[in-house]
């Protein structure tokens, strides 16, 4: 039997966009503009490089607050 289960990942996340966006990771996470996760998050690599195409998120260390 194959295994099915998706390869997790994990990813610190920053919101680069003007409204607010939601990542799909385990759990779902909402981040507003500028906001990003509090260190790393379980994401799975498919959704990751979706995510990453999108343009609204920036993958690494958070960025400092303005």
């Amino acid at each position: 039997m194959a295994d099915d289960t998706p390869k997790m990942t994990k990813a610190t996340v920053t919101n680069v966009a003007e409204g607010p966006r939601v990542l799909n990771a385990v759990p779902i996470v909402t981040l507003q503009p500028g906001q990003s996760t509090d260190g790393d998050v379980d994401i799975s690599q498919a959704e990751l490089d979706v995510a990453k195409k999108t343009g609204w998120f920036e993958f690494g260390k958070p960025k400092p607050a303005a």
